[in-house]
């Protein structure tokens, strides 16, 4: 475990690279769009982390090379206690779509992408489906 590297997107306050570290991964990288959230990952992580940004302005060439992704993606618009939008929802919604496209480009063995309840059946639509 300890040669694999990994990208956190989504980041949040970096709940899940912690998990991923305590078990010798090596974070290269996160992606998080909520400023207080990295004001935060930088407190705990250090200043000199690299935040890549919106993940979907992210040019996957513009990544390094990582084994391993994990995503906490927005969960509000797919759950079954929040708005239920799913793909409709075009900021929230399309991201998964992000994240699998950064998967293919960079060819990334592993992935965690959080599990909500409700995702693969929204609105009885499902993610193998195109988006609108």
């Amino acid at each position: 475990m300890k040669n694999i590297k990994f990208m956190d997107f989504c980041a949040g306050i970096g709940g899940g690279r912690i998990g991923l570290e305590n078990v010798g991964m090596s974070c290269i990288g996160f992606s998080e769009i909520d400023k207080d959230a990295e004001i935060t990952y930088k407190h705990f992580f250090g200043q000199n982390e690299q935040n890549y940004g919106d993940l979907m302005k992210i040019n996957p060439d513009d990544l390094p090379d990582f084994d391993f992704m994990v995503g906490g993606f927005p969960c509000q618009t797919f759950s079954i206690i929040g708005t239920r939008c799913g793909l409709e929802d075009k900021n929230r919604g399309q991201v998964i779509y992000g994240l699998v496209k950064i998967l293919k480009a960079k060819n990334v063995k592993y992935f965690i992408l959080e599990n909500v309840k409700g995702l693969m059946n929204h609105d009885k639509q499902y993610l193998s489906q195109k988006p609108h």
